[in-house]
């Protein structure tokens, strides 16, 4: 019963939070007259209302900062600086490959000025952590915590993973327009947006953030007071991505371009490859360096 409660509560989370993201998302998109499209209100409210959701979820699971791999302010801190630099470090790779096989080319439209890419910068920074530090504290964070407890830690990092993969395929394509939505136009994007987990065009996408989930899970579980470096990864890697798509454009008829998936032109078979091997090397790595320490304490 504990590990059906550990495993199911999350989803029960999202689930209440895309219902009401769906109300509140409409009567946002009334306030402001349909400034901003329906379906990203509802997807940017579920977000909020996750991020509202992450301290009575912690009171309710019985989970204290140290639990979730949360350290004093200054060493978390430059934890997330830290993980910052290593996550650009770990796609910089990727990204050289990219540009090598014309998966994506310079946009040649756009204007390059000094103000405009620090201002940009600037911004996909911010959003880079708006991305990064509810998903870790709710998926590397919580969920891995609690999954743990409940059944171990194969269980807790692939059930983990699934769950984020998952997530970001909750999202709906469909423009409504202004004159024509109303509230059952909420739900009807909702229902969309969750056809989006069988569609068969993401499996190579949703594979890949599988790898992405068990990479950091793994080094939670590996360095379990390391929430901040995961933060920073992941920061690091929204970072690049959003950078690239700024400055650069996709380009299809690569006959490389099958290393990547139309989710966002990045992620795809390559990174899973990628992280994958990643995710061995430090794997193998923490082994063989916990086996030595035991043979050196070894009367």
């Amino acid at each position: 019963m504990k590990t059906l409660l550990s495993a199911l509560t999350p989803l029960a989370i999202l689930t209440l939070a895309i219902i009401i993201s769906g109300v509140l998302g409409y009567f946002i998109f009334l306030a402001i007259d349909g400034a901003v499209p329906l379906r990203k209100l509802i997807s940017k409210t579920a977000l909020v209302l996750l991020l509202l959701s992450i301290f009575p979820l912690m009171h309710f699971l019985k989970l204290s900062k140290a639990d979730l791999g949360i350290v004093a302010k200054k060493d978390f801190a430059l934890q997330i600086i830290a993980g910052l630099v290593l996550g650009i470090a770990i796609l910089a790779p990727l990204f050289l490959t990219f540009y090598s096989l014309d998966i994506w080319v310079v946009d040649t439209n756009f204007q390059f000025t000094t103000t405009i890419i620090l201002a940009k910068l600037f911004k996909i920074l911010l959003i880079s952590f708006l991305i990064s530090i509810p998903e870790e504290m709710l998926f590397r964070g919580i969920l891995l915590t609690s999954l743990k407890r409940a059944k171990g830690v194969l269980f807790a990092v692939f059930l983990s993973a699934f769950y984020y993969a998952g997530l970001h395929f909750l999202k709906s394509k469909t423009e409504i327009p202004p004159d024509e939505a109303n509230l059952s136009s909420s739900y009807y994007l909702i229902a969309d947006a969750l056809t989006q987990l069988t569609n068969p065009e993401n499996l190579s996408a949703f594979i890949a953030l599988m790898s992405v989930g068990i990479f950091l899970a793994t080094i939670r579980i590996k360095s379990p007071m390391s929430l901040g470096i995961c933060i920073g990864i992941h920061a690091g890697w929204v970072f690049l991505i959003k950078t690239n798509s700024a400055f650069l454009n996709r380009n299809p008829s690569s006959d490389w371009y099958f290393l990547v998936s139309n989710y966002d032109g990045v992620i795809g078979p390559l990174v899973t490859a990628w992280l994958t091997l990643i995710t061995a090397i430090l794997i193998t790595y923490t082994y063989l360096r916990d086996k030595s320490t035991n043979n050196s304490l070894e009367p």
